[in-house]
């Protein structure tokens, strides 16, 4: 019987990111080919928040995508003491999605201040 592995190496970091980097890549030309078909402005703050999320999908598909190929216990290996539960999964996703439209405005700063 194959156990799972209940801890991190630093291989398995650069896979996920190597792994990250891709999905990004791949996701974000979809979602642009998509926006330019469908007419929708690169210019266009929609277009920007997009993403955002298409990143942070991708995110999680490499975390979760790589655990489950490299059979590693995402809970042991993450320090968690239990699984979280469906509360504390959609509180972490509003937070998440609250820091992002939160530094969005800093990120058009920076942007503008560099053109």
């Amino acid at each position: 019987m194959n156990q799972k592995r209940k801890y991190f190496n630093m291989q398995d970091s650069g896979i996920m990111y190597l792994l990250f980097l891709l999905l990004s890549l791949l996701f974000s030309s979809i979602v642009s080919l998509i926006c330019e078909k469908t007419g929708l402005n690169k210019t266009n703050e929609y277009f920007s928040i997009l993403l955002l999320a298409v990143s942070q999908i991708a995110m999680m598909l490499a975390y979760f995508g790589y655990t489950k190929m490299a059979k590693i216990d995402f809970i042991e290996a993450s320090n968690l003491k239990s699984k979280p539960t469906v509360k504390q999964s959609f509180l972490s996703g509003a937070i998440a999605i609250s820091a992002m439209l939160a530094f969005l405005p800093v990120a058009y700063l920076f942007v503008y201040l560099l053109t």
